[in-house]
């Protein structure tokens, strides 16, 4: 376009110079000229000598300009007196410091006009209209030495980079020159951190992690999918277009309610939130850790609770491979923590997580650690009196009783069922629930909404004839195997999870709910000698034996790969997550049962249920089966899947990995490597052959991993920003597309 600004001899009208568009548009006009306007005229060069690289030659020229769009950054800054910028920011150009003349009584902006100049052609007749000048130093409180009196100033224009830094105020990523990146800074630029919390903000610009002054949580812009926070609370919120981290009333995804901070879904979808602390998820070299505090990353805990936690304090919100995130306070053992009690609790409509005081489907109250739903609808309940699952007086689930931990069902059979029909975790036609279809006995849902199921071939929560894994028999209510293979059985007697003789597994004692192994495997054990994910005598918790740390070198990664060498345990004084010498898993101390993993397959187990979100006693603890990675919905694959409606965690047939449906976030596996990945609409985690990082498309903003170490970065297509540089000057405007 062409330089405007305001004639260099009127006193009013304005300071600033516009860049006018070569083909202007028009809304509702008068031709007839108006006697109180402001107006705006083209600008000319005034050169009269050759002390500068823009001389004579271009005297009475008029001046173009140009608006120009960068995939790099958002930070644009002119410096006067400078003819480079600092290593960290990216040059674009350098030139003069142009103004009006002093001895006019129009005011003017001082401007940097890029030292290859151009002119606009067959412009040379002199209008006199708005002019530019060559700026000088003037001594006096400008100091002289080191500025020289009546030399002309350079000025450069650059942006600013990213990359991975700490300031001094707090533990921050920020971002180098090749990419965004975590920075820290007070305001929140790209990916940063404020003062009040750990948490990644972005700029009001940009998309990307924000957190705004009120609470802990993922900001994006309303204009692309990412985590954003409304005014309310802290929530992972994305816009309409993807299912992800979303707190509106169309998508699921990680939301807050107005409450607290606890897991919220809303009326459609599941979604896990932030708590108030802002712990956010990081990386460490090593591997996929969810730690952020100050001494490393990678799964840490404090020595408070059992969770990963982040900030030195204590519960923090982490996340499994899955995308879970699983808390746990000092109180009880559930998936929440907003400020009045720990639980996770749902929405009247579906079973997501959401809390209030009343209870509202897989919430926990203030008293104890349970899953309890409203007065409305049955299912994971809790009464005031002890911490079970209880159902209500209609159907048959999972309840508890005053004396013992246990999962129980009605008198009849030993199973988790909830209607009439079927036995397993059922749930209404209306919502969200493991429901059982009419053909087979497994951890199903309903037509509207998604169930945990697995195919014929593999070992899930099915109960074909030809598969052997979770099934029922003709008798009762239970999940047995068949004699070949071992697996999650019930015996007559009670409700427990064994395992046939051949191989180890979970399994429950005649005294109490407890996980045991058997005698060649050490493995979910209730003894008092064994190390091994094992329950005490008392109740039903993963405890550790007497001696100590055992499940390996607590809190520990390897340094090779992204395996999470010895594993995550604890010493006597709290309960972690360890995992045993043959498998991956994590577990919870005696007061509850958590992440687990079977020495087989990598996956989060749980006590009592088996496979499948089951909680024990006190606490809740996610368990995969042996084999794989179940908590599948599609007849395909077996894994965390979703229909095509909504966002589920699913496994492609070739590798495991926990992905998301083409519409919206989804954690998944490609065949090469393992990470959490996304499809090409929108932000997904993903993993490169080399590293473990989560990165994401070349669409969206993605964290990802270069070889070196732990970085989140993001991609040149996603972030924008617009800013003059018609080699004459500059200014920013918000990237409308």
């Amino acid at each position: 376009g062409q330089l405007g600004g305001s004639h260099h001899l009127h006193k009013g009208a304005a300071a600033n110079y516009l860049c006018m568009p070569e083909k202007p548009e028009w809304d509702k006009f008068s031709d007839a000229g108006g006697k109180y306007r402001a107006y705006v005229y083209g600008a000319e060069y005034e050169m009269f000598d050759d002390s500068i690289d823009i001389d004579r030659k271009y005297v009475n020229h008029d001046v173009p300009c140009a608006v120009c769009r960068t995939k790099r950054s958002s930070s644009v800054l002119m410096i006067p007196g400078k003819t480079n910028c600092a290593k960290s920011w990216k040059k674009e150009y350098s030139g003069y410091l142009m103004a009006n003349y002093y001895g006019h009584p129009a005011a003017s902006e001082y401007i940097c006009v890029d030292k290859e100049a151009e002119w606009i052609p067959g412009s040379s007749s002199s209008k006199d209209q708005t002019v530019l000048y060559p700026v000088e130093a003037k001594c006096g409180s400008l100091k002289c030495l080191p500025y020289v009196e009546g030399r002309e100033l350079a000025c450069v224009v650059w942006e600013g980079g990213d990359s991975f830094s700490r300031d001094e105020i707090g533990d921050s990523f920020s971002r180098n020159e090749i990419g965004d990146s975590f920075s820290r800074n007070e305001i929140g630029d790209s990916f940063s951190r404020n003062e009040t919390g750990d948490s990644f903000s972005r700029n009001e610009i940009g998309d990307s992690f924000s957190r705004d002054e009120i609470g802990d949580s993922f900001n994006r812009n309303e204009i692309v999918d990412s985590f954003s926070r409304d005014e309310i609370g802290d929530s992972f919120s994305r816009n309409k277009i993807g299912d992800s981290f979303n707190r509106n009333e169309i998508g699921d995804s990680f939301s807050r309610d107005e409450i607290g901070d606890s897991f919220s879904r809303n009326e459609i979808g599941d979604s896990f939130s932030r708590n108030e602390i802002g712990d956010s998820l990081s990386r460490n070299e090593t591997g996929d850790s969810f730690s952020r505090n100050e001494i490393g990353d990678s799964f840490s805990r404090d020595e408070i609770g059992d969770s990963f936690s982040r900030n030195e304090t204590g519960d923090s919100f982490s996340w499994n491979v899955t995308g879970d995130s699983f808390s746990r306070n000092e109180i009880g053992d559930s998936f929440s923590r907003d400020e009045i009690g720990d639980s996770f609790s749902r929405n009247e409509i579906g079973d997501s997580f959401s809390r209030n005081e009343i209870g509202d489907s897989f919430s926990r109250n203030e008293t104890g650690d349970s899953f309890s739903r409203n007065e409305i609808g049955d299912f994971f309940s809790r009464d005031e009196i002890g911490d079970s699952f209880s159902r209500d007086e209609i159907g048959d689930s999972f309840s508890r009783n005053e004396t013992g931990d246990s999962f129980s069902r009605n008198e009849t059979g030993d199973s988790f069922s909830r209607n009439e029909i079927g036995d397993s975790f059922s749930r209404d036609e209306i919502g969200d629930s493991f429901s059982r279809n009419e053909i087979g006995d497994s951890f199903s849902r309903n037509e509207i909404g998604d169930s945990f199921s697995r195919n014929e071939t593999g070992d899930s929560f099915c109960r074909n004839e030809i598969g052997d894994f979770f099934s029922r028999d003709e008798i009762g209510d239970s999940f047995s195997r068949n004699e070949i293979g071992d697996s999650f059985s019930r015996n007559e007697t009670g409700d427990s999870f064994s395992r046939n003789e051949i191989g180890d597994s979970f399994s429950r004692d005649e005294i109490g709910d407890s996980f045991s192994r058997n005698e060649i495997g050490d493995s979910f054990s209730g003894n008092e000698t064994g190390d091994s994910f094992s329950r005490d005598e008392i109740g039903d918790s993963f405890s550790r034996n007497e001696i100590g740390d055992s499940f390996g070198d607590s809190f520990s990664r390897n340094e090779i790969g992204d395996s999470f060498g010895d594993s995550f345990s604890r010493n006597e004084i709290g309960d972690s997550f360890g995992r045993n010498e043959t498998g991956d898993s994590f577990s919870r101390n005696e007061i509850g049962g958590s992440f687990s993993r079977n020495e087989t397959g990598d996956s989060f187990s749980r006590n009592d249920i088996g496979d499948s979100f089951s909680r024990n006693e006190i606490g809740d603890s996610f368990s995969r089966n042996e084999t794989g990675d179940p908590f599948s919905r599609n007849e395909i694959g077996d894994f965390f899947s979703r229909d095509e409606i909504g966002d589920s965690f699913s496994r492609n047939e070739t590798s495991d990995s926990f992905s998301r449906n083409e519409t919206g976030d989804s954690f998944s596996r490609n065949e090469i490597g393992d990470s959490f990945s996304r499809d090409e609409i929108g932000d997904s985690f993903s993993r490169n052959e080399i590293g473990d990082s989560f990165s994401r498309n070349e669409i969206g903003n993605s964290f990802s991993r270069n070889e070196i170490g732990d970085s989140f970065s993001r991609n040149e297509t996603d972030t924008t920003y617009c800013f003059q540089l018609g080699h004459f000057m500059q200014f920013t405007i918000p990237d409308l597309n």
